[in-house]
């Protein structure tokens, strides 16, 4: 128990660090962040493309509440927590794809590697939205962000507003715009579509 009061300690004085502008502290994060997550994911099941928010939004929920005292954590340092969780768990799954399109190319059975154990049609979907993200990123920086608080950690769209400090109404339009975009980036790889983009 001390162990994990020390943990949250650590934790709450790097987001005060990395907000005051220390580098180094996002990099300590993200590490804690990730393990955290990493460990959580394999109580979550993938496997139905449509639970997708769900499950992220599970995920991040589980490891906040292990990695973080609800009570004293400010919202400034939440919200970059909720920035360092979608990036984190956005890495596990593209790393989880990418193990799961080798071993299909390799012919291989699943392994302890294959952490989500998704289907490999999953995997080619979540490969090629991380392409299309990267593309968007580049693009529109914005609109980048609400699809990944959307989406990876499953915020409503009022957190997102209040998150990237903008309009509920910006959030909304922005969401839908950035759908449309990956949607059609996506159908241009010939890699099926967006199906779990659903509201």
């Amino acid at each position: 128990m001390d162990n994990q009061r020390d943990v949250q300690t650590d934790i709450t004085q790097l987001l005060q660090d990395y907000h005051y502008g220390d580098k180094a502290a996002y990099d300590k994060l993200f590490k804690l962040v990730y393990a955290q997550l990493k460990k959580v994911a394999h109580n979550i099941k993938f496997h139905n493309p449509d639970n997708y928010t769900m499950n992220t939004t599970a995920l991040v929920h589980e490891a906040y509440l292990k990695l973080l005292n609800n009570n004293s954590i400010s919202w400034e340092n939440r919200k970059h927590f909720y920035s360092l969780a979608s990036k984190a768990i956005r890495q596990i799954l593209i790393d989880s794809a990418r193990k799961k399109l080798a071993l299909k190319r390799n012919a291989a059975e699943n392994s302890e590697d294959d952490l989500l154990n998704m289907p490999v049609d999953t995997a080619y979907d979540i490969e090629a939205l991380e392409y299309a993200l990267k593309k968007l990123e580049k693009k529109y920086t914005v609109v980048s962000k609400i699809i990944e608080y959307r989406f990876f950690v499953g915020m409503t769209v009022k957190e997102t507003a209040e998150a990237l400090e903008i309009s509920p109404a910006t959030v909304k339009r922005n969401w839908a715009m950035g759908k449309m975009w990956l949607y059609n980036e996506i159908k241009k790889l010939d890699r099926g579509s967006l199906t779990f983009f659903a509201d």
